[in-house]
């Protein structure tokens, strides 16, 4: 299961329609006094104006703070945002059950002006894309 069922305490509540867009990421977990307690390189899976959907190697608190580079197609520099997970979902390997990491949702925050402009932009893009095809 991707995303948590409607039914579930971790019902979709998006205001926004996510675009899947495997863009490369890079995030630190922070503890709460800011230190970093986990680095990972990953694929978003998609995103939106407000948050990103991506995996995990472990279930995460909703909570948890997380600093998030993305790097956008024809960007030379990541764009940086602050960013708060409001959904972790464990995964299981399906040929053994064992355990798989987690799927994370996360607010984007503390995003500086030209980060977010190029962000939008990204993102206007993308649905103009969408639209004419």
């Amino acid at each position: 299961m991707d995303e948590p069922e409607q039914d579930s305490p971790l019902a979709d509540r998006r205001k926004a329609d996510r675009l899947p867009a495997p863009l490369r990421l890079y995030y630190e977990v922070l503890d709460k006094a800011g230190s970093v307690q986990l680095e990972c390189e990953v694929r978003a899976a998609n995103l939106s104006g407000s948050g990103l959907k991506f995996p995990c190697p472990r279930l995460l608190e909703t909570g948890t703070r997380l600093r998030v580079q993305m790097w956008l197609p024809g960007q030379e520099e990541p764009v940086v945002a602050g960013a708060l997970v409001v959904w972790s979902q464990a995964l299981t390997d399906p040929e053994t059950g064992s355990p798989a990491g987690a799927d994370l949702g996360v607010h984007l925050e503390e995003m500086p002006p030209d980060a977010a402009h190029r962000y939008f932009q990204f993102i206007c893009d993308q649905l103009l894309t969408r639209m004419e095809g």
